[in-house]
């Protein structure tokens, strides 16, 4: 088992919120119904904030992490 880190340079935090809506976000996401998901976002985008730092080149420095590992018979 090994873990990757991949760095990915976004524009915006609402770029990282939706890199997060298409993977790990949509199981959190699907226990809301239509009218509550909204709300769920903007308090996701809200915690991104205060993780993610804009660097000087005006920048989103995001790690994505992945882990992997192999399995035999």
């Amino acid at each position: 088992m090994w873990q990757t880190n991949y760095f990915h340079m976004m524009n915006t935090h609402e770029d990282i919120l939706q890199f997060c809506m298409s993977t790990g976000l949509r199981p959190y996401a699907n226990r809301f119904a239509e009218s509550q998901k909204a709300e769920f976002y903007k308090k996701v985008l809200q915690e991104i904030k205060k993780g993610y730092n804009v660097q000087k080149n005006g920048k989103i420095l995001f790690e994505f992490k992945r882990i992997f590992f192999i399995g035999t018979k």
